[in-house]
């Protein structure tokens, strides 16, 4: 598991395919995916704690990417993401 805290702004990981993370709602965490992890199939996102809407709209640069979100947070954004539940 990944905490958004450690992505390094710097280097790209193109080689990770699959990832979980765990952060907080309205962190800026969903927007260094893409430069991040420019390769990635499967997210599946845990919230630290319930509360507040999480806006997938900076990973629409994956298309096709696979998401799964733990806890039942509201989600918007997310065009040309498969949800998975």
């Amino acid at each position: 598991m990944v905490s958004p805290a450690e992505f390094d702004a710097e280097a790209a990981l193109p080689s990770v395919k699959d990832l979980v993370l765990r952060f907080t709602t309205g962190e800026a965490a969903l927007e260094q995916i893409p430069r991040t992890f420019p390769a990635l199939e499967s997210l599946l996102l845990t919230p630290a704690a319930r509360g507040g809407f999480i806006d997938l709209s900076p990973l629409e640069a994956l298309p096709g990417l696979r998401v799964g979100v733990i806890g039942g947070s509201p989600i918007t954004g997310g065009e040309g993401l498969v949800m998975r539940t």
